[in-house]
């Protein structure tokens, strides 16, 4: 049961971190020109850092030193997973 309970965790954090990462990266350097800047502009990089920061706050609150790591295996998955479909996307 509690492994079932740390997928669903580990579930969460992913699409959380990539939901707020494709919408952030694009809005936040609008806000300011603060934020034009990597990490904020930068999909995969700033899902990699949501990413891994959602797992440290769960993993904290939750007591689960499973969750922690999992959570920068994660993180580092969603990275190389969002760079490869930013290289090959096609822009003019």
């Amino acid at each position: 049961m509690e492994l079932i309970l740390i997928f669903v965790i580990l579930l969460l954090i992913a699409t959380t971190a990539i939901y707020w990462g494709l919408t952030l990266s694009l809005h936040l350097p609008e806000l300011s020109r603060h934020f034009d800047r990597k990490p904020f502009n930068c999909t995969p990089c700033f899902t990699f850092h949501l990413a891994w920061i959602l797992s440290v706050i769960c993993s904290y609150l939750l007591h689960c030193f499973t969750i922690l790591v999992g959570g920068f295996g994660l993180s580092l998955v969603l990275f190389c997973m969002l760079k490869y479909f930013d290289s090959k996307k096609i822009s003019k």
